[in-house]
């Protein structure tokens, strides 16, 4: 699915946020009782469900915009309530001849893990909207992205650069033998339209809400 590098920031505040986990397997049940499960991706897609009364005009006025011309085939970037920004994330470890690295977040449960890709970093120097600074992440204006091999601060622009579309690090000079990469910054999620945009006017904006569905790439 196209996923056009539009951010789309539609809440005014975090209020009101409904979020879901859509399971990536599901479980059918026998006449004997016996439970069979089908896994059909490695983990839960999350979705959205986030109220019009909690948007200003021009964000209301954006994500209908959006709607009018692209529909339901096409997705936005979100800045999700629940995931934006993460901390000294391993990418990775040098071989002394690779210098590219996919940026990603390693979820474990202790017994299997899974590394989710990060596509979309925010770039350095972006905005941050106010309801997202001090939430479990530094008190900054601006949006920045760390990346340190074997525990050492690199320079963004000189030591490596970050594709903002694809979320790949292409350092200047491969990281030594055995060294760890990290990285630090915040990201965007990648979701769509799950249903036609219907708004209810009994009262400013109603109890409405625009439902949005994580996309996943593969």
């Amino acid at each position: 699915m196209i996923v056009d590098n539009i951010i789309l920031d539609i809440s005014a505040t975090v209020n009101g946020w409904n979020v879901t986990r859509k399971p990536g397997a599901s479980v059918t049940v026998t006449d004997s009782g016996a439970a069979y499960g089908v896994r059909k991706w490695s983990y839960s897609m999350r979705g959205y469900e986030i109220p019009f009364k909690y948007m200003v005009a021009s964000q209301y006025a954006a994500l209908m915009a959006f709607f009018d011309l692209q529909g339901l085939d096409r997705g936005f970037l979100l800045w999700a309530v629940d995931g934006f920004y993460l901390l000294d994330e391993s990418i990775g470890s040098g071989d002394g001849s690779t210098t590219t690295f996919q940026l990603g977040q390693t979820v474990s449960n202790g017994v299997t893990s899974f590394t989710r890709t990060i596509y979309h970093p925010v770039p350095t120097g972006t905005a941050v909207p106010p309801q997202y600074q001090g939430v479990g992440n530094p008190s900054s204006g601006n949006a920045f992205n760390t990346i340190k091999v074997n525990g050492v601060t690199k320079t963004e622009g000189t030591d490596y650069t970050i594709d903002a579309s694809t979320g790949v690090v292409t350092f200047a000079t491969a990281p030594g033998s055995g060294l760890a990469v990290t990285w630090s910054g915040w990201y965007y999620t990648p979701v769509r339209f799950t249903k036609d945009f219907e708004m209810n006017f009994n009262s400013i904006y109603g109890e409405s809400t625009v439902d949005l569905m994580e996309i996943f790439y593969s």
